[in-house]
């Protein structure tokens, strides 16, 4: 989930709850309390049950008959559901005020639906949550096609987060892994005893080209560096003081914007998937398209062939 904020927020003590016939603890992987605009994970529990949402004052979701029912709901489907709330204790400083919320699917590629549309499934054989394999079993399949496709375009058109460490180089320009960068949400130097957090900013600490993926310094670090003599000369940045830039973003470009590419992304993710799905497990011994019947193991074989075609028209050059 990515949350933007319009107000920051300040509190203590808020429990994050997931719907399973009462509302549970839900595990967060990164802690997140409303003070910034940043993303928020958790871990997928076993046990989630699917609910409709209801305006119903007496019994139904998310009422339970406590007279606390929404004013309205989004829609009547089936849905797993979310609560934050204060727990017993917590306090509240400053309401946060949410400008934009995104919540990112398990698989971003492509839908079960997309698929089986793919392979042209009969509607009586469309996947769902008890087929085999049923639509949680499908997602990871897409999960896996996801991972194949950044690795081999070196681009990603997913919400990704991560932490690297970067070398604090001569000019102050270290370069960010991935090009497809979204917003630094935390950038750190090493003083030799703990990181200093930087400000953003041409005026502050450093800036960030989102174009080109660099970190640009705009003050002169005198850093704390042990130094060591290597083949005649002297290094300062050795031992402790390698990787001593510290930064948290998010990458991966944004499909309701690179709507082109995404389509191509798309139409690969099916090859792909479809691909694992012939290979280990029996839909029966063609498919149809027009007049003609096609061998799956000839399909499979021209999926391929399409889907490494489309990788290489996207993909990306990376130095070392």
């Amino acid at each position: 989930m990515l949350v933007n904020l319009a107000t920051n927020g300040s509190y203590s003590g808020l429990e994050f709850e997931y719907y399973n016939g009462s509302w549970t603890h839900l595990n967060i992987i990164t802690a997140y309390s409303f003070t910034q605009s940043r993303y928020c994970d958790w871990v997928i529990p076993d046990d989630w049950d699917r609910i409709a949402a209801s305006t119903s004052q007496n019994g139904g979701f998310p009422s339970s008959g406590n007279g606390s029912a929404p004013a309205s709901v989004p829609d009547s489907n089936n849905g797993f559901w979310i609560r934050i709330r204060l727990s017993d204790g917590g306090s509240q400083t400053t309401a946060a005020v949410i400008s934009k919320l995104r919540v990112f699917p398990y698989a971003a590629y492509t839908t079960p639906e997309r698929v089986a549309s793919f392979l042209q499934l009969p509607v009586e054989q469309r996947f769902d949550y008890n087929t085999v394999p049923n639509i949680f079993e499908l997602e990871e399949l897409i999960r896996v096609a996801e991972s194949t496709i950044d690795q081999y375009v070196h681009k990603s058109w997913r919400f990704n987060y991560t932490q690297d460490f970067l070398d604090f180089n001569t000019f102050g320009i270290p370069v960010i892994h991935h090009h497809d960068l979204q917003t630094v949400y935390e950038a750190a130097i090493w003083n030799g005893t703990a990181f200093d957090i930087l400000t953003e900013g041409r005026t502050n600490d450093y800036f960030i080209d989102y174009q080109t993926g660099t970190m640009i310094f705009t003050r002169y670090y005198l850093l704390p560096m042990r130094a060591a003599i290597m083949r005649g000369f002297w290094r300062w940045d050795v031992g402790e003081f390698q990787r001593n830039c510290r930064l948290t973003y998010s990458y991966g470009f944004d499909p309701e914007v690179d709507q082109n590419n995404f389509k191509i992304v798309q139409g690969i993710a099916n090859r792909l998937v479809a691909i694992d799905l012939i290979e280990n497990h029996n839909f029966g011994v063609y498919l149809v398209q027009g007049n003609d019947k096609v061998g799956y193991s000839e399909k499979v074989r021209l999926w391929q062939e399409e889907a490494e075609r489309a990788m290489d028209r996207i993909a990306s050059f990376v130095v070392f």
